[in-house]
């Protein structure tokens, strides 16, 4: 935990206007837990361009202690402001026999103006990304995988009501991954961090504003190479507290899908500040 604190404190002194500081912490049996930090912060003399530095870590019973740090661009632009664009990379340094990096872009579109009012919403974007990740396996010998992904994602407001969408999918493997498990993957649309290579993801999601309470739920198809197809629901509320936001959630996730096996459980907590 420490090293993810001095991650970011370092970040403070570079902070500018329009700057959101965010942590989420999730916890779970067997020693379980998650905590990811970021600092989003606006970049003087450019308009709609901010930069967030990420930290993260990740333990649970029988592992040691990984973390992972990351940085992201993302753009507004100010000459069309419907379209924003970004990029992002993270590295994780090696632990328990493996070691990974990543590099990735988006672009999204909200196109509620375009739209004519034939479809009256307050916004709706559409979007999508790709992502290359660079896997190593530390042993005799050493094994490297490149992992390409690409995502599409949809997402609409009304008044308090928002929907959202997002689809993943793995489209190519340098190497054949049969054996093999990466210690930590990030999977779209769930909290928790889990070990494996993604074939596809597909998560929904809606919440309803009311006031200064958000009542959201969310749930997600995921197949990972090797596994068979697995779910996850996800049920959770968020307070904003004029500059402070807060949210909590409980997560539930059948990590193999077994015949009578019980869903593992999740609890997140999270808040961000703004300056």
């Amino acid at each position: 935990m420490k090293k993810l604190l001095v991650f970011l404190l370092l970040c403070l002194p570079f902070a500018a206007a329009n700057a959101q500081l965010s942590a989420v912490g999730v916890v779970g049996n067997d020693g379980y837990s998650v905590l990811r930090g970021s600092y989003n912060m606006g970049v003087p003399f450019v308009p709609g361009l901010s930069v967030v530095p990420q930290a993260a870590m990740y333990s649970r019973d029988g592992m040691d202690t990984m973390y992972k740090y990351g940085l992201g661009l993302n753009w507004q632009t100010p000459f069309l402001d419907i379209l924003e664009i970004g990029a992002d990379g993270y590295y994780t340094p090696k632990k328990n026999g493996y070691s990974n990096y990543a590099i990735g872009a988006y672009a999204s579109l909200d196109i509620s103006h375009l739209m004519m009012g034939v479809i009256p919403m307050d916004s709706f974007k559409i979007g999508g990304g790709a992502r290359k990740t660079y896997h190593t396996f530390y042993g005799s010998p050493d094994v490297d995988i490149n992992e390409t992904d690409i995502y599409a994602f949809i997402r609409g407001a009304k008044g308090g009501l928002d929907l959202g969408a997002t689809y993943t999918k793995a489209i190519d493997y340098s190497e054949d991954v049969a054996g093999l498990a990466p210690a930590w993957l990030d999977i779209p649309g769930l909290s928790a961090v889990y070990g494996g290579f993604l074939d596809y993801s597909l998560s929904v999601d809606a919440g309803y504003t009311y006031k200064i309470v958000r009542p959201y739920a969310s749930y997600g198809l995921i197949k990972l190479k090797e596994m068979k197809e697995t779910d996850d629901l996800r049920l959770g509320a968020t307070v904003n507290l004029s500059v402070v936001n807060i949210n909590a959630a409980v997560e539930w996730y059948n990590f193999s899908k077994k015949e009578g096996q019980d869903r593992e459980r999740f609890y997140t907590l999270n808040a961000s500040v703004g300056f």
